[in-house]
């Protein structure tokens, strides 16, 4: 964060560097620049810019695509800006060293800004590497629901198996299930003894998305803007979705070096959060198909919300 506030003070110097300067006068940046002849001037000018493209294209190298990642990082043509203010009919009068350590300061101010960018979308590929090429995943979650005031906590285990079944398997409410064949969901609540399914398309149920966690994770594709701040050795990244037709308006989680996702923070549409705590992550365990097919106690109710009919469990 340091780096960040240097890169904010020197914003200041680069602004100055972006006004006119008249022949003659001190540059805020590069001093007295007297008149030369023209074809002087023409000499040095153009070896200054071609200083300031070299520096650009070294910034736009080191950065990248990844840039876009930063919130208000003014990369593309302030290396050149810098390096040129002042130049316009001015001689060729040698740089002094306050130049070239003021440069260097600005460089090196800039540089962690460009290395977070390359770190974050760095990360956000191992965290996609990590999860696409497992075939299975057994995690432990903590759960944490907030609406209307209310808080709900809850915990268990999940199953996910490729492509798009999973199971959340309550053990706190002990027998509470919602379970994912690929095609459909199912959702049953033992307070009520009532299970009801849904298509998996269709659902908006937030813990849906997770049957896609294995495969089918491209955070570029769904996701338009991050945010991110380092907690101890984890990274707490936030995303805002490119569509307003999810039922989520952002999703934050927390990753550890390895690219485990340690925790899932949801903000629904209707101001609800969904907080996920996960642990003892097993990658690629054996998991029985048969995990991924509900079966109704016997005793329940049944509502089939995907044909719009309803009976009672025999």
């Amino acid at each position: 964060m340091k780096s960040v506030g240097r890169a904010s003070k020197y914003a200041e110097e680069w602004a100055a560097a972006k006004r006119t300067i008249l022949p003659n006068e001190p540059s805020p940046i590069f001093g007295h620049c007297p008149r030369k002849s023209l074809n002087q001037s023409s000499f040095f000018l153009g070896k200054r810019r071609k200083m300031a493209s070299g520096a650009s294209k070294t910034a736009q190298k080191v950065c990248g695509n990844d840039a876009k990642l930063l919130v208000s990082a003014p990369f593309s043509h302030g290396f050149d800006t810098l390096l040129n203010a002042g130049l316009h009919e001015s001689g060729p009068s040698r740089v002094s060293h306050s130049v070239k350590r003021r440069v260097a300061r600005i460089l090196l101010a800039l540089a962690p800004l460009c290395a977070t960018a390359a770190d974050l979308s760095k990360l956000l590929k191992d965290i996609e590497k990590r999860y696409n090429r497992a075939q299975t995943l057994e995690v432990r979650f903590e759960e944490s629901y907030k609406t209307g005031g209310r808080t709900r906590t809850e915990s268990g285990d999940l199953f996910l198996r490729k492509p798009g079944r999973m199971r959340w398997q309550y053990s706190q409410p002990e027998g509470k299930l919602f379970v994912s064949d690929g095609k459909n969901v199912y959702f049953y609540s033992p307070d009520s003894n009532r299970a009801e399914k849904m298509k998996l398309k269709e659902t908006e149920d937030m813990r849906a998305p997770m049957a896609f966690l294995l495969g089918r994770l491209e955070f570029n594709r769904d996701f338009g803007q991050y945010t991110h701040r380092q907690e101890g050795a984890n990274l707490f990244i936030t995303a805002v979705p490119k569509s307003d037709k999810v039922p989520y308006r952002e999703v934050s989680f927390l990753v550890a070096e390895d690219a485990r996702i340690l925790r899932l923070i949801v903000q629904g549409q209707d101001s609800s959060v969904l907080d996920f705590s996960f642990s003892s992550e097993k990658l690629n365990p054996p998991i029985n198909d048969q995990m991924f097919r509900f079966v109704l106690p016997k005793g329940a109710e049944f509502v089939d919300s995907s044909a719009e009919t309803f009976r009672g469990a025999q």
